[in-house]
């Protein structure tokens, strides 16, 4: 295999981050006695700073940097706002697939976000939906009266031909949410002889 000049410009950015890292850890305790809790650190502050001047691809690009080096959640949930607003799908993939998968976060939102980007990625196959119904599972497990979690737990059950269920998930999306159009059109479709 060729040796890129890019790979090695990145790890040599991603061993300089993790020496700033480390030096601005110890210098904290050094001056407190104890160490610092990161997230309130330079760290976000520098991240803060990027995104204040709108430069949110700089700033996912350090939060991964510092998630791969310390995967703590509010690192985490931090990278997955930043790169939402980035537009960057395959960072906060990464940041909720780390928060969901160590089970740093009860938030069921974040098994649903993941799920959703799972089910809406163009490279997604059919090996992908069982995961994708776990996640949706999850999240119901910890919010059972949320209505997209519902739907989306459906078309993912529908893409696998299981329709009976499906229906019976747009049904629930639809108690929940009268006004949910998704869930109305796939209840429709689970109708259809096939």
């Amino acid at each position: 295999m060729a040796f890129s000049p890019y790979k090695g410009i990145y790890w040599l950015g991603v061993a300089l981050f993790a020496a700033l890292l480390v030096a601005g850890v110890v210098l904290s305790i050094g001056q407190s006695g104890h160490p610092p809790d990161l997230t309130t650190n330079f760290v976000l502050d520098a991240i803060d700073d990027g995104v204040a001047r709108g430069d949110f691809t700089e700033a996912t690009a350090r939060l991964r940097m510092a998630a791969v080096i310390h995967p703590q959640p509010p690192l985490l949930v931090k990278l997955v706002e930043v790169a939402e607003k980035a537009g960057d799908r395959e960072s906060q993939v990464f940041a909720l697939r780390k928060l969901t998968s160590m089970r740093l976060t009860e938030d069921p939102q974040a098994y649903l976000k993941l799920a959703s980007l799972l089910l809406t990625d163009p490279a997604r196959t059919a090996a992908d939906l069982p995961e994708i119904e776990d996640l949706l599972r999850e999240s119901l497990g910890r919010n059972p009266r949320n209505a997209m979690a519902h739907n989306n737990l459906a078309v993912a059950l529908l893409y696998q031909g299981k329709r009976e269920e499906a229906a019976r998930h747009f049904a629930e999306a639809l108690r929940l949410d009268p006004s949910l159009d998704s869930a109305r059109r796939g209840l429709e479709q689970t109708r259809r002889p096939s």
